[in-house]
């Protein structure tokens, strides 16, 4: 008999010597020996399973007998159990399937060793070109996480614990991650966030009394885990585009027209700086404001007053989309105003304390100056950005939709607007089919 044996013990050959009496209770009792597991004891035999020994050991047994008239007897015996050549049994669990930047679970608390104690020790021996650093938060932890890397396809991660038992015995097990891309419409950008806090300061992260921050969840939280395509704080990944939408390598250059989101894959307007008032003013100039309106949307107001842009005829939305698609610009005519997430999604919240607007200035160099708009020296001002997302603020149906939705890039702020309201632009387009 040896480990994880079913061994049976009978009382089967048991008798009553009184005539006509039988045996009606059966109690069985483990005396002493390693510890042994029963589903039932008061059968007429006793079952259990070989345990795992690294030495031979005895197991003494008493067996209680009761007839029909409350008679009783009773025997001890003993039984040896046999050591295991192998003591320890590493279970790294079973293979597991995670959508990258989410956390996983390494579990290997279902090992076994003849002690009864054991410790573990995790590594990664596969992983994706993209990775960089370990992804493991405590490798000593026989129940620990990990963070799913940024992957461009479907991937394979491969974990393997080692578990060690006080004697010095140790075994080995293997594990498969399987890290699959984001669906499309869940490939959005993390807020920027790195830092934790309290009610009042920057803290360390992981806290048990402030816990689940945004700085410990998502891409910002292992940024130096990713592979990026391009480059940007944080995890933001963005590469810089020349006036017919190719990529330009020196991330440094401020000589480009366009920027692409690596991560989203979207392609984001470049404002020009300023260097005039409107309506003298290039066409895409950062000072240039409109009113909100776009075809086939209700409620939008056209911009006639021709002043706070270049375009003679109409200062809105649309207009101003119809104009930068006819230059072609940046090899794209497909340039729309930005959703309300699309325009969030390039916001870097953890830059807004003393910075001077929330999106990174290397790739988004012009902003409208708060300046522009104060009609006082004690006025704040705003820079307010137009977003294609329609509030229902104050509405009862679509014939009283009057407002939409707009960002302040100085603070993040969320406002809704009426769409009489001159505000900013930052357009969007996605990639066209052939790439660009």
């Amino acid at each position: 008999m040896q480990y994880k044996d079913e061994i049976t013990l009978s009382a089967d050959e048991s008798i009553d010597p009184d005539e006509n009496g039988k045996i009606i209770e059966y109690l069985w009792e483990q005396v002493s020996g390693p510890e042994l597991t029963f589903e039932r004891n008061d059968q007429v035999t006793l079952k259990f399973i070989h345990p795992l020994l690294s030495t031979n050991d005895t197991a003494r047994f008493k067996l209680t007998i009761t007839d029909d008239e409350s008679g009783q007897g009773s025997t001890e015996f003993s039984l040896t159990l046999y050591k295991n050549a192998q003591v320890v049994f590493a279970d790294a669990g079973e293979d597991i399937k995670v959508i990258e930047f989410d956390k996983g679970e390494l579990n290997a608390t279902a090992s076994l060793s003849s002690s009864g104690e054991y410790t573990c020790m995790w590594e990664q021996l596969e992983r994706p070109k993209t990775q960089l650093e370990e992804l493991i938060s405590d490798p000593a932890l026989c129940q620990t996480t990990f963070t799913a890397p940024d992957v461009d396809i479907a991937s394979i991660l491969k974990f393997q614990v080692t578990v060690s038992e006080p004697g010095g015995f140790t075994d080995k097990d293997d594990m498969e991650v399987s890290v699959q891309r984001r669906a499309v419409g869940e490939n959005l950008n993390d807020t920027g966030q790195q830092r934790c806090f309290d009610s009042e300061a920057v803290i360390e992260c992981e806290s048990d009394v402030y816990p689940k921050q945004d700085a410990e969840l998502g891409r910002d939280s292992f940024v130096q885990n990713e592979g990026k395509t391009g480059a940007g704080l944080a995890s933001f990944d963005f590469t810089k585009l020349d006036e017919n939408a190719r990529p330009i390598t020196d991330s440094s250059t401020s000589d480009f027209s366009c920027v692409k989101d690596n991560n989203t894959g979207l392609i984001w307007e470049v404002k020009q700086p300023n260097t005039a008032t409107p309506p003298s003013t290039t066409l895409r100039d950062t000072r240039n404001t409109y009113t909100w309106f776009l075809r086939n949307y209700p409620n939008g107001h056209r911009g006639v007053d021709a002043s706070t842009c270049p375009n003679t005829i109409y200062c809105d939305a649309q207009q101003y989309i119809d104009d930068v698609n006819a230059t072609n610009y940046c090899g794209g005519r497909n340039w729309r105003l930005p959703t309300f997430t699309e325009l969030m999604g390039i916001f870097n919240y953890g830059e807004v304390s003393g910075s001077s607007y929330v999106l990174d200035p290397n790739y988004f160099p012009a902003i409208a100056n708060p300046a522009w708009t104060r009609e006082n020296p004690s006025d704040k001002g705003t820079s307010f950005y137009w977003t294609s997302q329609i509030s229902i603020e104050g509405a009862t149906d679509n014939s009283n939709l009057i407002e939409s939705y707009a960002f302040d890039m100085q603070t993040g702020e969320t406002v809704e607007l009426e769409h009489t309201t001159k505000a900013y632009i930052r357009l969007v387009r996605e990639v066209s089919n052939n790439g660009n």
